[in-house]
C-alpha cells in the first residue's frame, strides 16, 4: 500500500494552506483503495485535525512510514525525512540564494524532489500556479482595506475562511460605494482580480468612459499592456517588442490616476519596465491648484503633498519597528549582534533563559511587552487618524 503523508507546515511565518483537503482524502481512499493517506497533526491549518478524522483519515505525528510527504511552502531543514519523496514549493527553481542550504540537505538526505514550479504542460505552462488565486486574494484585500479606512462596508480577511465557496458568501448583500477601480493585466492574476469584481457586481467600462464620465454605480476599467505602454519613438505598442526591450517603452497609465479610487495591478514587473506612476505624480493636480494660488515648492510639499503621505509614513514606520521589535534570526545576521552595540533584546532573553536567569529574562521580556503594545495602539491610533482624513476629505 502507498501511503500519502500530508506534512504540517514548518516555515515561519507559518502557513495555513494544505495540499490535499479532507474530501479529496477522501475521494482517494473511496477510488484508490491501496493508496492511504496519512495527516500529520497541526494547530494552524486551515482543516482541523477533527475534519481529517471526520473523513476517515488517520491523524498523528509520526511520518516516517509514509514514502511521499506533501506540503506547501519549504520544509525546514531539520524536518527533511531521509530517503522520503517530497513535493512542496522550495523557491529553488531560480537558484535563490536564502535557500541553498535546503537543497543542500535534501542532496544529502537523498530525497526526491518533486517541487510544483517545475510541473509543466506540454506547451511548457505550468500545471500548479496560485496566480489566479493571488488575483483573488489581492482584489479582496484591496477592497477590503478601501472599506477599512473609509468605514463604508466591512470584509473579513481572506484566511478566516478555508474556501473559494466560502469566501463568495462573503460578498452577498455587500454594497460598493460608487467608486472607480483600474485593474492592469491580462494574466491568472488579472483574471483572478477580474472574478472579484464580477462577484462584487462592480461594472466594468472602456478606458474612454471611464475617464470622462461620472456613474451612479461603482466600475472598473481592464487595462491591458496596449492601454498602459506605448514605445517611445512610435507610439505603439508591440507585445513581443515590450518584453524584450520594456526600456524602449513609456508608461501612460498617469491620465487615469485622477480618476481611480483603487489601483489593483495584475502585471508582472522588473526594474526595466516602466512604473505605473511615480510618487510625484499621485497628487499633480492638487499642486498644480496650489502653484496657481501663489505657493512657494515648500508650501506646497507640507502642505499638499505632506499631509498626504504622513498617514501611510506613520503607519508604514510603526509597522517596520513592530516587526523589528520582534525579530530574531535575520537581524542577529544582519547585526552582527556584538555586544553592547547591535545585540537585540530577543537574543538577551534567550541567553537569560539558558543560564537559568528567570528574572532578568521576565525583566526584558516585560519590557518587549510594553513597547508591543505601545506600538500596536500606536498604529491603532494612526489608522482612525487615517479614516477621519480620508472621511471629511
Amino acid at each position: 500500500m502507498l501511503k500519502i503523508g500530508l506534512i504540517r507546515e514548518g516555515k515561519v511565518p507559518g502557513d495555513s494552506r494544505v495540499a490535499l483537503i479532507p474530501a479529496q482524502c477522501k475521494w482517494l481512499r473511496k477510488n484508490f483503495p491501496d493508496i492511504k493517506v496519512i495527516v500529520q497533526q497541526s494547530a494552524i491549518r486551515c482543516y482541523s485535525d477533527k475534519e481529517y478524522l471526520a473523513a476517515g483519515m488517520e491523524v498523528k505525528e509520526d511520518m516516517s512510514d509514509c514514502a511521499i510527504l506533501m506540503g506547501i511552502k519549504e520544509v525546514p531543514v531539520d524536518m527533511l525525512l531521509q530517503g522520503k519523496t517530497y513535493l512542496f514549493f522550495s523557491h529553488t527553481k531560480k537558484l535563490q540564494p536564502y535557500n541553498q542550504n535546503l537543497i543542500r540537505a535534501i542532496v544529502e538526505k537523498k530525497i526526491t524532489l518533486i517541487d510544483y514550479e517545475c510541473l509543466e504542460h506540454e506547451d511548457g505552462t505550468r500545471i500548479i500556479g496560485f496566480g489566479f488565486f493571488a488575483g483573488i486574494v489581492g482584489a479582496h484585500n484591496a477592497m477590503m482595506a478601501y472599506g477599512n479606512r473609509t468605514g463604508l462596508y466591512k470584509l473579513p480577511r481572506v484566511n478566516t475562511v478555508n474556501s473559494f465557496q466560502k469566501l463568495i458568501h462573503c460578498y452577498f448583500g455587500l454594497k460598493v460605494p460608487n467608486i472607480k477601480i483600474a485593474v492592469t493585466g491580462t494574466g491568472r492574476v488579472a483574471h483572478g482580480v477580474l472574478e472579484i469584481m464580477n462577484l462584487l457586481g462592480i461594472h466594468e467600462v472602456d478606458a474612454d468612459e471611464y475617464t470622462a464620465r461620472e456613474f451612479a454605480y461603482p466600475v472598473y476599467v481592464h487595462l491591458k499592456g496596449s492601454d498602459l505602454y506605448a514605445n517611445k519613438e512610435t507610439g505603439k505598442y508591440n507585445r513581443d517588442d515590450f518584453h524584450e526591450n520594456p526600456r524602449n517603452y513609456v508608461c501612460r497609465f498617469e491620465r487615469f490616476i485622477p480618476f481611480t479610487d483603487i489601483l489593483i495591478n495584475g502585471v508582472y514587473w522588473d526594474k526595466d519596465v516602466p512604473r505605473l506612476f511615480e510618487l510625484e505624480d499621485m497628487s499633480k493636480e492638487a499642486e498644480e491648484a496650489a502653484a496657481t494660488l501663489g505657493a512657494s515648492r515648500r508650501q506646497t510639499f507640507l502642505r499638499v503633498v505632506l499631509p498626504v503621505l504622513l498617514p501611510a509614513l506613520l503607519t508604514g514606520f510603526a509597522l517596520a519597528l513592530a516587526r523589528a521589535v520582534g525579530e530574531y534570526g535575520s537581524v542577529i545576521f544582519i547585526a552582527g549582534n556584538i555586544p553592547f552595540v547591535s545585540e537585540i533584546a530577543p537574543l538577551l532573553i534567550i541567553i537569560r533563559l539558558t543560564e537559568f536567569n528567570y528574572p532578568a529574562a521576565t525583566a526584558i521580556a516585560t519590557i518587549m511587552l510594553a513597547i508591543s503594545f505601545m506600538l500596536l495602539l500606536l498604529i491603532n491610533l494612526l489608522q482612525a487618524w487615517s479614516r477621519k482624513r480620508l472621511a471629511h476629505d
